[in-house]
């Protein structure tokens, strides 16, 4: 979990119930469930933009070759 959530989660936990209210947070154990789903989607979306970097690398690396043969081929 990135440090900022942490921090965020460790605020949320430590405050009392009135200082959230202040803040308009009315619902402690809610907010932090939704932070740790949030956090959770994102580092799965950045999982999966990593992941199709990957593959777009080697389809871009077989193009290339691809390209060489057939260029080999068809003069």
């Amino acid at each position: 979990m990135p440090e900022e959530a942490t921090r965020i989660i460790h605020f949320l936990n430590s405050e009392n119930k009135y200082e959230l209210q202040e803040l308009e947070i009315p619902d402690r154990i809610g907010t932090i469930l939704e932070v740790r789903r949030v956090l959770t989607k994102r580092n799965l979306m950045q999982n999966l933009e990593d992941e199709c970097q990957t593959m777009q690398l080697a389809i871009d690396r077989f193009m290339v070759k691809f390209e060489r043969k057939r260029d080999y081929l068809i003069p």
